[in-house]
């Protein structure tokens, strides 16, 4: 007998149940909004001290931190979907605050290339927020009733891999394909590597060299900024990491920018404390005889002295309107 999946208002709903009873913040990032930092024994900060946590506790309201490692925008456009669509999250959600990637040298493609699909067509699939840091941990079944971990469209259908993958000796980059294989039984590693690097030397040299991940990426948080001004949320985003062209621009960058700001809220939504970067603004405030270096962990994310900066940088900048 095949098992009845729930439908998406059912999982929603779910979800919904480990939302606080009470008005809150939402966050929305990748591995630096989830804590990610690895010090001997330890893979993350505490919870208390990510810099979500951090601006939570200071404007007395509970936190509902939605990043999940390996996020991109696209990924976090679909959380946000889900999200407003949740039961009490209009009533209660007062701020939605983004930490986002921009032109990050990240190209996705198919899963479909490492395996048959006959684990997918059996699963039952759930809501990406699933797979975020506030908690639920919805159980995937498949049509016969047998768990199958939590399959979401991001983790299963697409695999995602940055241009460093290039730069990993040709072992290493076998290990890695391996873990996107879908079944385990398919000796598809060894003959979809050829394609792999196909397609990532075809974006390092052409897409990620252009103009086109700027705009994308913009476009996204155009998307996320829309969303959350539909509902009534304020909306708030900010990059992490650095990028080359945030300091010294190329005449491309510069056209993309203008453009984006004469026809989009896009920098208008930005916090203005950590426009560009927060790796940027972050290392002009350190005193001179205190290294950046001092404050990253063995994975290369950041401690807890980059949280409190972020953190304070953004309560600065959305305390009046929360």
């Amino acid at each position: 007998m095949r098992l009845k999946f729930k439908t998406r208002e059912e999982k929603l709903s779910d979800l919904a149940e480990f939302l606080p009873d009470g008005n809150f913040i939402a966050v929305f990032g990748t591995s630096h909004t989830s804590g990610i930092c690895k010090r001997g024994d330890s893979e993350a900060i505490a919870h208390e001290d990510i810099w979500a946590s951090i601006v939570g506790s200071e404007l007395n309201l509970e936190v509902v931190n939605a990043s999940n490692p390996g996020n991109d925008n696209e990924t976090i456009i679909q959380q946000l979907i889900d999200f407003l669509d949740m039961p009490g999250v209009l009533e209660r959600c007062k701020h939605i605050i983004c930490e986002l990637r921009v032109a990050e040298g990240t190209t996705r493609f198919g899963r479909d290339l490492f395996g048959n699909l006959e684990i997918l067509r059996r699963a039952e699939f759930v809501p990406q927020l699933t797979n975020s840091y506030f908690g639920p941990k919805l159980e995937a079944r498949d049509s016969d009733g047998g768990l199958v971990g939590h399959i979401t469209v991001a983790d299963k259908l697409l695999s995602r891999l940055t241009t460093s993958f290039l730069k990993l000796k040709k072992k290493e980059q076998m290990q890695l394909l391996q873990s996107m294989v879908l079944d385990v039984n398919q000796p598809a590693v060894g003959a979809m590597h050829d394609i792999v690097m196909d397609i990532l030397h075809s974006f390092s040299n052409y897409e990620n060299v252009s103009m086109l991940p700027f705009v994308k990426d913009y476009n996204h948080i155009r998307t996320m900024s829309a969303l959350c001004r539909a509902h009534n949320i304020g909306f708030n985003w900010f990059c992490w990491d650095e990028h080359a062209q945030f300091e010294d621009p190329t005449e491309e960058y510069k056209v993309v920018k203008s453009a984006f700001k004469q026809t989009t809220d896009v920098f208008d939504t930005e916090v203005v404390s950590l426009a560009g970067s927060a790796h940027k603004h972050f290392v002009k405030s350190l005193p001179p005889d205190v290294k950046f270096s001092d404050f990253n962990c063995e994975c290369g994310h950041q401690n807890e002295g980059m949280h409190r900066f972020v953190a304070d940088s953004i309560i600065n900048n959305i305390k009046e309107i929360v």
